[in-house]
């Protein structure tokens, strides 16, 4: 094959395993199908034998090497037309038939490399999972699955040698499995895309994949990364499990791609998802600034997890009111600021990073209550600033501010908006309520959960019930009911004494049992001898004035 030709070809998946020597890449992510997709392969190849046709599994792309074919694309499927095989043989071992057993296992699954010499497998999956594959499925020697990947494996050969035992329950159980073979030797058909190098197996690789999936990023990014410089293969893929692990994570998963993109953010401004690659191709082109990428994703990776977990030890040097701003903004669980804060755990430290850390959660509290403002429109602003911020643009929190001034509501906006605002995600309802409850205590940044975390932290509670008897409640119609019931203004703190009334009582029994305790917002309920519409709607504003207090616009300076 000349340099950077292209070879297109039908084949079959029997052919491309007997006819070439094959290796997963070190970079390629490890075996990752479920049963699910072992039964979806299964089902399509024996409907397409039973009705007598073709079925086309897909494009493999291959690229040359000295050794074997490098899969670029196809693992998956590879891998599991070898366990197939594997359960074949097997099938005729228990059949006596060991001529065939024989046959299909010099064929398909294991060789004499004369190279090498010695007989070795024709299919190198991926080096995380090699050992393994080979002495538990192509020699039969016995091993213990050690990893995720192995034990998906595992229970993938067990589905298809189920399987296989249920097609050998035929009057002749030997030519049924010949006829396995034949469909996989003819019907079962793939294109096979070979290149002369890996630089063009990746082209082909992103065009044929390219569809938007988060997995298929994910592999497309690490490809592309991977494919910079051969030589940095080994280099970028310790960086890049690095990064993995430091997440919690050994497989490419939709979280991952998350925190490639807000990362990214950070770096070149908001991008899409369905843009990412395209955009990190556009700063990363050769292999010192494919390596430098990920390298960088390794320590924004320690930060992004620290982000998530107030309890990491990367917090153990930071002040109390640092660890208790990202303890709330855990729970106020919003994605549009992370760019932001990624950028701003790099580059800053000590009373910036503290001040940052709470602004975050006065400006993220009040967009979630002002709403409005598109979340594009946020993310956009959230990741110019991170942009800024990193590259030394912008170096203090208020020129932050000044950037991010358009989109965060003024306190005339947020005090109308949390007049009127309801809670029905009871996440965000118990922390507003808690939030009002530590600033009637003149508790200093009431706005902050409280670190280390109480397992028996308030909970709001509703004082007119959603479930209600008109006549115990004469004040509120159904309407009004459905309009109120989860507005601020009709919640409370939830009392430490139980309710033990199978049904909610009118509204003297209730208040008896909310203000029955030291809460100070429950308390504003004690002299109200009714409860209705206009008392909610009082209660509420009374709230929104010092809600403005609780949240500030504008960046504060100073510890807990």
């Amino acid at each position: 094959m000349d340099e950077g030709q292209l070879v297109f070809q039908a084949e079959s998946a029997g052919h491309l395993l007997a006819d070439r020597w094959l290796a997963v890449p070190p970079y390629q992510r490890p075996y990752a199908w479920e049963v699910g997709n072992v039964v979806e392969f299964w089902d399509d190849l024996e409907a397409a034998l039973n009705e007598g046709r073709q079925h086309f599994l897909g494009a493999i792309v291959l690229s040359n090497s000295e050794q074997r074919h490098s899969v670029i694309d196809g693992q998956q499927r590879l891998a599991t037309t070898s366990l197939l095989l594997a359960a074949i043989r097997d099938q005729f071992v228990e059949l006596g038939e060991n001529q065939l057993a024989e046959h299909i296992e010099r064929t398909y699954l294991k060789s004499f490399d004369r190279k090498l010499g010695k007989t070795v497998p024709r299919l190198l999956v991926s080096p995380a999972d090699a050992e393994y594959f080979e002495q538990q499925f192509i020699d039969r020697s016995g091993a213990e699955p050690l990893s995720p990947s192995q034990r998906r494996m595992t229970k993938a050969f067990e589905f298809l040698r189920i399987k296989i035992a249920e097609v050998a329950e035929a009057a002749d159980p030997a030519a049924e499995l010949n006829r396995w073979i034949d469909h996989l030797e003819s019907g079962a058909r793939v294109i096979m895309v070979a290149t002369q190098s890996d630089a063009d197996a990746f082209q082909i690789f992103e065009t044929l994949n390219d569809r938007g999936l988060p997995l298929t990023i994910a592999d497309l990014l690490k490809n592309y990364v991977m494919s910079r410089d051969p030589s940095r293969t080994q280099e970028v893929q310790r960086s890049w499990d690095e990064a993995l692990d430091n997440l919690g994570t050994s497989i490419e998963t939709n979280d991952f791609v998350t925190f490639i993109r807000h990362y990214w953010n950070s770096v070149a401004g908001a991008t899409r998802e369905r843009e990412l690659y395209r955009s990190l191709r556009t700063f990363v082109q050769t292999g010192s600034e494919a390596a430098e990428f990920v390298a960088s994703l390794v320590t924004a990776s320690r930060h992004y997890s620290a982000m998530a977990n107030p309890d990491s030890k990367y917090w153990t040097e930071s002040s109390s009111t640092t660890v208790r701003s990202i303890e709330t903004l855990d729970v106020l669980q919003l994605g549009q600021y992370k760019p932001l804060l990624l950028a701003g755990l790099e580059v800053l430290d000590g009373e910036a990073l503290e001040k940052l850390a709470r602004s975050l959660v006065g400006w993220a509290f009040r967009g979630i209550v002002y709403g409005g403002i598109g979340g594009g429109v946020a993310e956009r602003a959230y990741a110019s600033a991170g942009v800024a911020l990193r590259s030394g643009q912008t170096k203090s929190i208020d020129q932050v501010f000044r950037q991010l001034r358009p989109i965060i509501p003024s306190d005339d906006d947020f005090r109308e908006a949390f007049a009127v605002a309801s809670m029905p995600r009871l996440r965000i309802a118990h922390y507003t309520m808690r939030s009002l409850e530590r600033a009637l205590r003149g508790e200093e940044h009431p706005a902050l959960e409280l670190y280390p975390r109480d397992p028996k932290a308030a909970q709001s509670e509703k004082i007119l019930p959603r479930r209600f008897s008109e006549n115990d409640w004469p004040e509120f119609t159904r309407e009004d009911a459905t309009r109120l019931v989860s507005r601020i203004g009709n919640l409370a703190v939830h009392p430490a004494r139980p309710w033990t009334r199978l049904t909610p009582s009118a509204w003297p029994e209730r208040r008896e049992w909310l203000v029955d305790g030291d809460s100070r917002v429950n308390e504003t309920l004690r002299d109200l001898a009714t409860w209705s519409p206009v008392q909610l709607e009082a209660r509420q504003s009374a709230f929104a004035e010092l809600a403005v207090e609780i949240w500030p616009r504008t960046p504060e300076s100073g510890s807990a």
